[in-house]
């Protein structure tokens, strides 16, 4: 259990005044007896009165302590977080088709992981068929030695089906455990027309042209963001709003407010007061 507010916790101490002074020998008897009686007679006298509104005295205590202690914000954790050891992860998908400028798209993906913050980054290259160059990791030595060996003469299946690309990094993500996840297609060239219809998913798709034409639209129709060269600042501005988001949203469900449980009890015993006695 943590508290939001624990400052308000010192205000437990007049309560702890209060209980004290009526557990104080002398402490219940009522009026100004302690001021006319000897104190050496306080207790005896005390111990021989029966507090009739003893019950009322506990009510009061104990609904003091609960405001105080709703007031401080008592959180608990239930340990039902979900594990965020893999929160993000991009996946760089690079054209490699016989035809794209291969030597282009390997300059902008380099500059991409070099990128700042590092990012955990997997490479994927497509021609006909979709393949994992590099699984994730954060050593970008070990992406740039792949990054520069990645040519289309490497490819099994020449052709050109980006969609499988990005269909494959979706499963890369998927496989990985990652929470928050972005796909980024380097290519260039003219765009090929969409093929093959990708369901939406919450992964962020961005397409990374480095020249040609007709990329807008094959975007469009991937649900992914254009975005040139030029600013690959906001390929990783977009993905640190989204892991923001995300984790703001996870802190204020990882915790259980006790407060309003805490304040009901304390209605509850303040409602006691108004309980008329039976007449004797």
């Amino acid at each position: 259990m943590t508290f939001a507010e624990p400052l308000a916790l010192l205000l437990l101490l007049p309560v702890a005044v209060a209980a004290l002074r009526r557990r104080l020998p002398g402490g219940r008897l009522p009026g100004a007896w302690r001021q006319v009686v000897d104190p050496f007679l306080q207790p005896v006298l005390a111990a021989g009165i029966v507090d009739r509104r003893g019950s009322q005295t506990k009510r009061a205590l104990v609904t003091a302590t609960l405001l105080v202690v709703a007031l401080a914000r008592p959180l608990v954790d239930f340990d039902k977080r979900p594990d965020y050891a893999n929160l993000a992860g991009r996946v760089i998908v690079l054209d490699l088709h016989k035809e794209a400028p291969t030597s282009d798209v390997r300059i902008v993906a380099a500059r991409l992981i070099e990128s700042v913050p590092p990012v955990p980054t997997a490479l994927v290259g497509v021609a006909g068929e979709a393949y994992t160059v590099v699984p994730f990791t954060t050593d970008r030595r070990h992406l740039a030695r792949y990054l520069q060996a990645a040519a289309p003469e490497l490819m099994p299946v020449p052709g050109r089906a980006l969609h499988i690309g990005l269909a494959h990094a979706e499963t890369v993500l998927k496989g990985a455990g990652i929470s928050i996840g972005q796909i980024v297609l380097a290519s260039g060239g003219a765009a090929p027309a969409p093929m093959v219809e990708l369901a939406s998913s919450g992964t962020r798709r961005v397409v990374l042209p480095v020249s040609g034409h007709g990329w807008q639209a094959f975007a469009q129709a991937y649900d992914a963001e254009l975005v040139a060269p030029d600013r690959l600042s906001d390929i990783s501005s977009g993905l640190e709003r989204a892991v923001a988001r995300k984790l703001s949203r996870s802190a204020a469900g990882e915790f259980t407010n006790l407060a309003p449980w805490l304040t009901g009890g304390a209605m509850l015993l303040w409602l006691g007061f108004f309980r008329r006695r039976a007449a004797p």
